[in-house]
């Protein structure tokens, strides 16, 4: 009762015609009808613990957190399976962040088996959230040619959607695309051709030498620059600059060479044999189909690559975040090569007051990232002071409750999408990630937190999960305690914990659960894989039964 079972992929097909009544059985074994045919489906227990995450994907019988068993039925539900799955599958990806490439003990992913088993809706699902299928690879070509219904085949064909990369996929990836195609906080509008794109100028000078020296010299205190020279195509322009804020190309098969000479006056390093080599792999690939498939549009991925995508956009936005900050707060020292003085970064449009230190900083990486600093910035400045800066007066905004520590830490996260924290600031760091609405960050530092996991700072820190709402490290908390549960039990602390969860439940009876118990029961179950493994599973739990007469709790 309390084993996660995945009902995985092994089908039987009968054929359209035979006419017969669908029945369940204990034992996982069921049949079901599936775009108009058949299919015998057999339970599989998992070997591996981790494939207890795939309910979201796959028929499973799990543990919701809050409640004592919650179950999800419906392999891989769509619309005629049963109401709630849809919102179960989004708690589960969204907010605890269940990996949707994980793989079982048959190298297969979700994906595949939502294709096999011909579940429109949540192939479209995974690969919105980031599910990989990308073409002439082994989970692409699989989940290709494995596609139950011709809906799915033609999905996963589309060139925009048979890849590595999906916008969904991450919300800093999905920040850098919405800041280019929104242009919000713009303060330089190029315009090719009469199509006018709306971009920012710290973010062109961190990325290209080009601009770095156009904007202090032939464009400086430009605020519109007008391109209408013919070998300058405006979709060869915008594929450039999205590559520029992004670090994903995308562009037609015509316009790739236009693209490439852009990339090369931009001074964009490796550009040209980055592109050229997608090209060749492209046409490799429509040659080996036997023309089966035609290549319109060459796509390089973030990760296809190295050092590209948002983490290369992430590695040259450092130095801009360095300048941001106060001299001693600066994490290495740093001379920014396109700055004229270390104290004050390029193009600054807000400065921040914190412990009375200035943080000269750019309204385009806060707005959009916190909805905070959206309503804060968009409804301040009527009463605000005002700063001089290099070109400009830039408004002032005071901040209290925050240590100058603790907001460039912040700022390095709002920037670079990285965390820099330690087990001494890391509560601080959250706390503040909470009051400013970075929900990001706050995960970032559960992250670390559980990578950090003792005997004497588990259940602090599993009480920390709770307050931030971070279930996944919750969860691994609770996976911690039940493998050292013998040395958790001697902590009074554990004890005090148990005794919370019993009281927190309102008019509790005999036979009511306590959810650290429950929580503890389930992954001391689950991770049974051998029968040595079961007997230690007994004693952990008789353990736990003993511990719980003890304190005069029945659950």
């Amino acid at each position: 009762g309390s084993m996660a079972w995945s009902f995985i992929g092994i089908r039987l097909c009968f054929g359209a015609n035979l006419k017969f009544t669908p029945q369940r059985r204990n034992d996982g074994v069921h049949v079901e009808r599936v775009a108009g045919r058949w299919f015998v489906v057999v339970g599989v227990m998992p070997q591996s613990p981790a494939l207890s995450s795939l309910p979201v994907l796959l028929k499973s019988r799990v543990q919701l957190k809050g409640c004592a068993r919650a179950q999800c039925k419906g392999l891989l539900p769509c619309c005629g399976c049963g109401g709630g799955h849809h919102g179960f599958r989004q708690l589960l990806v969204e907010q605890r962040d269940v990996d949707v490439n994980i793989r079982d003990k048959w190298d297969s992913t979700p994906l595949y088996y939502a294709c096999l088993c011909g579940h429109l809706q949540v192939v479209e699902y995974l690969i919105g959230v980031g599910a990989r299928c990308e073409a002439n690879t082994f989970d692409g070509e699989r989940c290709l040619y494995g596609a139950l219904t011709d809906d799915i085949r033609r999905i996963l064909t589309q060139h925009n959607l048979v890849t590595a990369h999906t916008i969904r996929r991450d919300a800093y990836d999905e920040f850098l695309r919405r800041l280019f195609e929104s242009g919000e906080h713009n303060d330089i509008t190029f315009v090719v051709q009469g199509e006018s794109f709306p971009l920012h100028r710290c973010l062109l000078i961190a990325r290209s030498e080009y601009f770095r020296d156009m904007f202090s010299t032939r464009w400086h205190n430009r605020s519109r620059v007008s391109i209408n020279k013919d070998l300058v195509h405006p979709g060869a322009f915008r594929a450039v600059m999205k590559y520029i804020y992004t670090g994903r190309f995308e562009c037609p098969l015509e316009l790739v060479e236009r693209s490439i000479r852009i990339g090369l006056n931009c001074k964009l390093p490796n550009f040209k044999a980055m592109i050229e080599d997608a090209l060749k792999k492209a046409l490799a690939l429509q040659m080996e189909k036997h023309g089966l498939i035609k290549v319109t549009t060459v796509v390089v991925e973030p990760d296809s690559s190295e050092g590209m995508g948002s983490e290369s956009v992430s590695a040259e936005l450092r130095e801009l975040t360095q300048a941001t900050l106060p001299p001693h707060l600066r994490f290495w020292p740093t001379e920014m090569p396109f700055c004229n003085t270390q104290d004050q970064p390029p193009f600054a449009d807000i400065c921040f007051m914190v412990d009375g230190y200035p943080f000269m900083c750019h309204k385009m990486f806060f707005c959009p990232r916190s909805e905070y600093f959206k309503a804060l910035l968009r409804d301040h400045f009527h009463e605000a002071q005002w700063r001089d800066s290099t070109d400009s007066r830039i408004p002032v905004v005071t901040l209290n409750n925050i240590s100058a520590e603790v907001f460039a830490i912040l700022v390095h996260y709002l920037y670079c999408n990285q965390t820099i924290v330690n087990m001494e600031n890391a509560m601080d760091v959250m706390v503040a990630a909470d009051m400013l609405l970075v929900p990001g960050l706050k995960r970032q530092c559960g992250v670390y937190l559980g990578s950090q996991l003792n005997i004497d700072n588990v259940v602090i820190i599993l009480h920390l999960s709770r307050m931030f709402q971070l279930p996944r490290l919750e969860d691994q908390c609770v996976a911690f305690m039940a493998k050292n549960l013998d040395q958790v039990m001697e902590q009074q602390e554990f004890r005090d914990l148990v005794l919370a969860d019993a009281q927190d439940v309102q008019g509790r009876q005999e036979t009511d659960t306590v959810l650290i118990v429950d929580e503890l029961r389930y992954h001391i179950s689950s991770a049974v894989q051998t029968i040595s493994g079961i007997h230690e599973a007994r004693t952990k739990l008789s353990s736990l039964e003993a511990m719980l007469e003890d304190l005069g709790i029945e659950a």
